[in-house]
């Protein structure tokens, strides 16, 4: 694939991802929904990951702000302040995830 192909490929996905959003989003699940808006996410900033590196091939990492410090993106400082924010949510709602798996009844 070429670099402008794999950097499609992030927003194709990422395109996809917004439908289920919304999806989720308008049916009240707002967990799923944000959950689903973190990959979202993810993705735009992965396409310009490869759009702004030699690689192809973005770290396979789901740290946001990780992955924004190696593109040329100069996000404000409320989008900056998003992103952690769902970063957060994301972990939080992961320890919970593996909470309810582990812990015994």
């Amino acid at each position: 694939m070429t670099k402008s192909e794999h950097i499609d490929y992030w927003i194709k996905s990422a395109e996809f991802d917004y439908d289920v959003f919304n999806t989720l989003y308008s049916n009240g699940k707002y967990v799923h929904a944000m959950f689903i808006a973190h990959l979202m996410i993810e993705k735009i900033i992965k396409a310009h990951w490869v759009k702004d590196n030699e690689t192809s091939f973005p770290p396979k990492v789901h740290n946001l702000i990780f992955l924004l410090r190696q593109t040329k993106l100069d996000l404000s400082v409320e989008t900056l302040v998003f992103v952690l924010n769902l970063m957060i949510f994301r972990s939080r709602v992961g320890i919970l995830i593996i909470n309810l798996i582990y812990i015994k009844y």
